[in-house]
């Protein structure tokens, strides 16, 4: 069995963790390391499996503490937005959503019987990108999700 170059794996491990797609992960590390990407694949296996092996040893009460701040810093970036468009209210509108749902504020909106709880932060900043997406892609077509919608005359609740 041959021994797998551990520079390698931490470089698909940080890859991973930044939320590159598997497929950009297999494409770029086959032409860095000069391998197939199957090889790659089984570094993403390996990966994995360490990931996993490690979230069954932290602490619940650590990794909500990480969630609140991937959370946070999503919030902050949202409010910085782009340079030519300014703050992207409605990815401030998600990641605060999120952060309500983290600290119980919002009843749930399904109940969860198997027992498991989402505690992967990874999982949850996933949800939180998605969500910050959607959201942008209804800003950029002029709509914030939940807002009210102001009527003919533009005037928001209670009309004017």
């Amino acid at each position: 069995m041959a021994v797998i170059d551990t520079r390698r794996l931490d470089e698909v491990e940080r890859r991973w963790l930044a939320g590159a797609p598997t497929r950009d992960i297999e494409r770029e590390c086959a032409a860095a390391f000069r391998c197939t990407r199957r090889a790659v694949r089984k570094y993403l296996a390996i990966v994995r499996r360490k990931l996993a092996a490690h979230a069954a040893t932290v602490d619940p009460a650590e990794q909500r503490t990480r969630i609140e701040a991937l959370l946070l810093n999503a919030y902050r970036v949202a409010e910085l937005g782009h340079p030519e468009r300014g703050a992207n209210p409605a990815a401030m509108v998600a990641a605060a959503h999120r952060l309500a749902e983290l600290h119980g504020v919002l009843a749930p909106q399904k109940l969860e019987h198997s027992g498991a709880i989402a505690t992967d932060p990874d999982a949850l900043l996933a949800r939180v990108q998605a969500a910050a997406a959607r959201a942008g892609r209804a800003a950029d077509a002029g709509a914030v999700p939940g807002a009210p919608s102001g009527g003919p005359r533009g005037g928001g609740a209670g009309g004017g």
